[in-house]
């Protein structure tokens, strides 16, 4: 079976492909003009499942497959016009590839970036029997990428380790951007897909003059891996601003720096904490008291934390919790309402207006 979706105001599209019937003829004619494919194993086991992001002139593709070989000739290269470097960071299984006299191994976490103007071959390889491996590849345009580079003819084949501290920063940049891609404008997902393309030329070696960009990229990467750090310890007694400058290496007014924007470290981490408390008391399940989503909230008591809310979004936590009880009533459902239960920031924003809340959230 395959099945595939149209993109549409997103600029999202998804496709799945298994052994049944026609479908893996038909995935090699999709690829027909970027390579060869070969199923490694047993016919019966070959599954491709991608999600597909039009981000501008490049394209976010999360991929899950069974182990496959993909051979890119010089008969390919020839014919399908893909003038385009292409950057894969495996997050399940492992990757083999070669291109002459280059093999290299790519594990999870490690960033591969390939020239698709050179033949090549890969290998894709699960983490196990009956599992498929997963992969983030971006597809940049070569006017993108190339004039970063100092030596753009020498990328094929690079690796940017998992082991090294800027592997890291990067590894959670691209994260961020599959992560948020949905949610990205046309012209925000140029800007990411341009700071991702900086990352990569600080990585592997930028062109003179390339020092002043690549350094805002990567001080822009260094602000998404604080931010992810702080998503991921929400609800942490040691999540603060003197452990954020311990585990980034940087003093107090560099993280000030980072936040500037955000009106500072300890307001941003407590407005994320607030919109993870905001969740948990409109779950269909919500039965937490007040005082304990405030303590795990980061709050000593529930008289700071009902003020701190009402003050962000314009309401007290009893009244958001009785106003989501009501939806659920209805059917949680209203007609030309889409946006219930919020599924983002912005959803909170637009429904905190409908109802006539001050909302602070910041938009």
């Amino acid at each position: 079976m395959d099945k595939t979706g149209a993109a549409g105001p997103s600029q999202f599209a998804r496709a799945e492909f298994d052994a049944t019937q026609d479908s893996l003829p038909r995935y090699r004619e999709l690829t027909a003009d970027l390579c060869d494919v070969k199923v490694l194993g047993s016919p019966d086991a070959f599954r491709v499942k991608s999600s597909i992001f039009n981000m501008g002139a490049a394209v976010l593709l999360d991929a899950d497959a069974s182990a496959l070989a993909y051979s890119r000739s010089n008969g390919h290269v020839a014919r399908g016009g893909i003038d385009h470097f292409q950057l894969t960071m495996p997050l399940a299984g492992e990757m083999e590839y070669t291109a002459g006299r280059r093999a290299v191994t790519v594990r999870p976490g490690d960033i591969l970036v390939l020239d698709m103007v050179e033949a090549n071959h890969t290998r894709i390889l699960p983490p196990g029997d009956g599992e498929l491996s997963r992969a983030l590849t971006f597809m940049l345009p070569r006017p993108l990428l190339a004039p970063l580079l100092a030596a753009p003819d020498s990328a094929q084949g690079s690796v940017i380790s998992r082991e090294t501290a800027y592997g890291g920063l990067m590894r959670d940049q691209l994260l961020a951007v599959r992560r948020y891609a949905p949610q990205l404008t046309l012209a925000e997902s140029r800007g990411a897909v341009a700071a991702v393309a900086e990352l990569v030329a600080a990585a592997i070696g930028r062109a003179p003059g390339a020092e002043e960009t690549a350094a805002r990229a990567v001080g822009q990467a260094v602000l998404v891996s604080i931010k992810a750090y702080i998503e991921r310890h929400l609800t942490s007694e040691l999540l603060s601003v003197d452990h954020l400058c311990r585990r980034f290496g940087l003093s107090r007014a560099a993280l000030y720096r980072e936040f500037e924007r955000e009106g500072g470290a300890v307001g941003y981490i407590q407005r994320r904490r607030l919109l993870r408390a905001f969740r948990m008391l409109i779950a269909p399940d919500s039965r937490p008291r007040i005082i304990d989503i405030a303590l795990e909230s980061g709050f000593s008591t529930d008289a700071t934390f009902i003020r701190a809310f009402r003050q962000l979004f314009g309401l007290t936590p009893g009244e958001v919790r009785a106003f989501a009880r009501r939806r659920r009533q209805d059917g949680d459902r209203v007609p030309g309402d889409s946006s219930w239960p919020p599924a983002s920031d912005a959803d909170v924003i637009r429904w905190l207006k409908r109802l006539g809340a001050t909302s602070r959230v910041p938009v």
